[in-house]
């Protein structure tokens, strides 16, 4: 695992903390001989003080608890990738959604279906059957059983992120997808309020869905919570204005982008500061990438989960709020174990070099001090 800031500059402390203490065991040594003359009280009191003295706990502070917090994580299908993911996750300040698949349950459903002029609809069975889009998927279920499928080869087939696909058949040129980009293609057609699918072949649209996709049961308290937390939502979404305000205003979020591309998203997130991005398709691969921390949801595409920093295996809302929890959780007991080990060595050092603690003792204590620092970590993550 790669280290976090707190870590390496913890290390790097322990470092100097080793070397001061055996410079201070000398001049002990060394003034305990000139006040006292008496050898065998001064070697005692030497070895007191490095004994006492404990960089273990120290070092033990931040990856026991980072250690515990991983694990934690793990039970609950939660994979963090490095541990230094734990500090990033609980120093961040916005939170950037997906839309489809991350607030909303990513099931659209064909609400409408307006077939313009008589097709072969194997045709388009075949071509949203190779998209891995989740509203290609819907339209595929919904033509599915309706239409004998046929497999067929296509010589030519290309998707666009967040866009649609094309692809060649025979003499046949198809193109599939939202009104951006059959617009960009060349193609009138003429949009509603939902979220649309047209179809057109060899330039001419011959069939349009309209579909609706549902809010997860737990994204309206997701928001509550992460805004208590102190966080700040944005959405970022390729489908149209009024799909994404509907679903912001149902959630209480402010800030919110329609019509965005995958590139879009990633110049987007590049222009904020300490951002969480949770996303699940293809085209959210770059803006995760990019973000300070990159969520993508077990169900997602495998670009997005190879190009994240955690995954949320079970796909739910919940897990992505227990994984800021246990983030803050595990930030706030290592900053918890930084100051018992060094409240420790601020009392029990003094003590030692005035000689009132005897090597025995120095090496007890010294143990303790690691151990109440593990059981600190494991107590505050558990609770």
């Amino acid at each position: 695992f790669k280290k976090s800031k707190i870590e390496l500059l913890t290390t790097k402390i322990s470092g100097y903390f080793s070397a001061i203490i055996l410079s201070l065991s000398l001049v002990t040594f060394i003034c305990w001989m000139i006040f006292n003359s008496d050898l065998q009280k001064s070697i005692l009191v030497a070895v007191s003080v490095l004994i006492v003295a404990c960089p273990c706990a120290l070092g033990l502070a931040t990856p026991v608890a980072t250690l515990v917090g991983l694990s934690i994580g793990l039970k609950n299908k939660i994979i963090f990738k490095e541990a230094a993911i734990l500090e990033s996750v609980a120093g961040c300040e916005n939170i950037v959604f997906d839309k489809t698949g991350t607030l909303t349950k990513g099931e659209f459903e064909v609400i409408n279906f307006t077939k313009f002029k008589e097709f072969d609809e194997n045709l388009l069975l075949n071509l949203v059957k190779k998209s891995n889009h989740l509203v290609s998927k819907s339209v595929f279920k919904f033509i599915n059983g309706k239409v004998k499928f046929n497999e067929l080869k296509f010589s030519e087939f290309s998707e666009i992120a967040a866009k649609g696909v094309k692809a060649k058949y025979q003499n046949f040129d198809l193109i599939g997808g939202n009104f951006k980009f059959l617009n960009e293609c060349g193609i009138e057609c003429k949009k509603s309020d939902l979220t649309n699918y047209f179809f057109a072949i060899n330039g001419e649209v011959v069939a349009k869905f309209e579909l609706e996709d549902m809010l997860k049961d737990d994204a309206k308290m997701l928001i509550e919570n992460i805004k208590n937390l102190g966080l700040k939502p944005y959405i970022l979404s390729g489908d149209n204005e009024k799909v994404v305000e509907n679903v912001a205003k149902k959630l209480g979020i402010n800030d919110y982008k329609a019509n965005f591309s995958p590139l879009q998203k990633a110049d987007f997130i590049k222009n904020l500061k300490k951002v969480i991005m949770v996303g699940d398709g293809i085209n959210d691969a770059n803006a995760l990438s990019i973000a300070t921390v990159g969520i993508a949801m077990g169900n997602g595409a495998s670009i997005s989960v190879e190009k994240s920093d955690v995954v949320l295996m079970d796909d739910s809302l919940k897990s992505l709020y227990e994984m800021i929890i246990i983030s803050k959780k595990t930030l706030k007991t290592i900053k918890e174990n930084l100051a018992i080990s060094f409240f420790y060595n601020a009392i029990t050092i003094p003590l030692a070099v005035f000689g009132y603690i005897i090597p025995l003792i120095a090496a007890l204590s010294m143990s303790l001090s690691s151990l109440a620092v593990v059981l600190n970590s494991v107590k505050n993550l558990k609770d």
